[in-house]
């Protein structure tokens, strides 16, 4: 009689419906570095113009890169041979991201509802409000935008000038398409 055993040695049965270890494409580190520098880049613009936290911007980003890692494993190596560990870091550093900026790119984009403002600058600050030490904070008549700490926060060093010479602050904010407004043409007159 035979010994199955034997003759099968090097196969583990208990692994022969997972796939076989490959290195992964060669293509395939390039595009999440470059969807990485490339979404982060997009992501810090698209922040800077829109009014969200930092929070509900890192919870977009979770659930960006998570969601991907829901789709089957099986079906993911089909198209790719790839280990699961690496497809969780593809999600992670690679279609976060990317997904979370086109979200707020697609926000910006279809943003309706535009409304110009004109306000008087009542004075302004460096710092105390700003999201860093060297922002210049604009404190407005009547406290308008006082709950839009971003569309009243710039760079100190870019627009102390403008502002030193200037007695009102106009924009116009549009409903973005997700319900984070969007500050369009900030101008200082």
């Amino acid at each position: 009689m035979r010994n199955i055993y034997q003759e099968n040695k090097g196969i583990n049965p208990l692994k022969l419906d997972q796939p076989a270890e490959s290195p992964p494409p060669k293509w395939l580190p390039f595009a999440m570095a470059a969807s990485w520098f490339g979404g982060l880049f997009l992501l810090f613009w698209m922040y800077s113009l829109t009014d969200i936290s930092l929070t509900e911007t890192l919870k977009w980003f979770a659930f960006f890169a998570l969601i991907l890692t829901l789709i089957p494993y099986k079906m993911t190596v089909r198209l790719l041979p790839i280990e699961f560990h690496f497809m969780v870091v593809i999600n992670i550093m690679g279609l976060g991201p990317v997904l979370t900026s086109l979200f707020l790119v697609i926000n910006f984009i279809f943003a309706s509802s535009p409304v110009e403002h004109n306000h008087p600058i009542k004075h302004f600050h460096a710092g105390k409000e700003g999201f860093n030490g060297s922002d210049l904070v604009l404190v407005l008549k009547d406290n308008a935008l006082a709950n839009q700490k971003k569309f009243r926060s710039f760079d100190y060093g870019q627009y102390v000038d403008e502002v030193l010479d200037s007695k009102v602050y106009k924009c116009t904010i549009k409903s973005g398409l997700f319900g984070y407004d969007v500050l369009v043409d900030p101008n200082f007159e």
